[in-house]
């Protein structure tokens, strides 16, 4: 196979840097990747370190016009700035900055459309529509201010994606936290169930992650795309759907979406370091419609996505019974 190219890939133990390593392996590149833990992927030169380290990032980074996938970084709802800055600010900055002293051929920073989030309903977002002054919690709040890093780097080239919520077999963060509450009868339908939420499988992730380092300059550099499964899902249908397959019993109890706002603004206030059982941003996100549009990734990076919602929540519920041994 000929080889593709020099890859370095950061938080290439997670999810999302997972399958994009196990991807460009078999599409035949040279890669290196950067993680805090173990690598468990055959044909790619490991090293452990912490993105805030910008020693241990600059002597993991290759020489010679790599393509660099700047996928790692701290996740979550809750929590103090100061992870959030040190993970995903520091570590851009670093990443970046060693990027350039290797002479690095492009950079594709993952970022979130938690940047496009306001306190109502938001539908068919695109990447020019201004974001909002403030953002909902520390974690938004670090990857604004890392993509103002990246659209200020004059270094290289670079493009910016935004998958919203990645789904699939192996994903451990979105679904196992709704199993989790399910199955302890903690999760409530809230507000009218008709909302709508945009979704990402995994393979699509990934495909439009390759495309968005290999696509001509012209094309991706210097841009922001969004990545979806391109179909809005009724959030609650998919959510009853999951329940059916992993024998949970689906949400029975309905609480409307102003109560419970003000109860997770309550928790909120009563919280400390421990996040809440319900803030208002996750109220937010389970009770609004909250939708993308692909359009400039269609256009620009010729992002066609090919696994559907439908399929991801199965293939992961099929991982979760094997896991729990149904």
């Amino acid at each position: 196979m000929p080889n593709r190219g020099l890859a370095f890939v950061t938080g290439s133990t997670g999810f999302v840097g997972g399958e994009l390593t196990r991807r460009l392996v078999g599409d035949g590149w040279e890669v290196v990747g950067f993680a805090r833990g173990e690598t468990q992927v055959d044909g790619v030169r490991a090293t452990r370190g912490d993105l805030a380290d910008a020693d241990a990032v600059l002597a993991a980074m290759p020489a010679g016009g790599a393509t660099v996938w700047h996928v790692g970084g701290a996740v979550g709802n809750w929590g103090p700035r100061g992870p959030y800055h040190a993970a995903n600010v520091r570590g851009t900055e670093n990443v970046l900055q060693a990027a350039a002293q290797r002479g690095a051929r492009r950079v594709v920073h993952v970022s979130t459309p938690s940047l496009c989030f306001r306190w109502k309903s938001r539908l068919d977002v695109r990447e020019d529509d201004p974001l909002p002054a403030r953002q909902p919690n520390a974690y938004a709040w670090s990857k604004r201010l890392a993509e103002d890093r990246v659209r200020a780097w004059a270094e290289g080239e670079w493009n910016i994606l935004r998958p919203r919520a990645v789904i699939g077999a192996g994903d451990a963060h979105i679904l196992p936290r709704m199993a989790a509450a399910l199955r302890a009868g903690r999760l409530p339908q809230i507000g009218d169930g008709t909302n709508e939420m945009d979704m990402t499988s995994i393979e699509n992730a990934v495909d439009a992650l390759v495309l968005a380092g290999i696509v001509p300059a012209e094309k991706a550099a210097g841009k922001v795309f969004h990545v979806t499964n391109g179909a809005p899902t009724p959030f609650w249908d998919a959510l009853r759907g999951v329940c059916a397959r992993l024998g949970v019993p689906p949400p029975r109890r309905r609480l409307p979406f102003a109560p419970a706002f003000a109860l997770g603004a309550l928790f909120e206030l009563l919280g400390g370091r421990r996040e809440p059982p319900l803030t208002r941003y996750a109220v937010c996100l389970l009770g609004r419609s909250q939708t993308l549009s692909i359009e400039r990734a269609r256009r620009d990076l010729a992002y066609a996505p090919r696994v559907t919602t439908a399929e991801s929540l199965e293939a992961w519920c099929a991982s979760e019974l094997a896991r729990v041994g149904q």
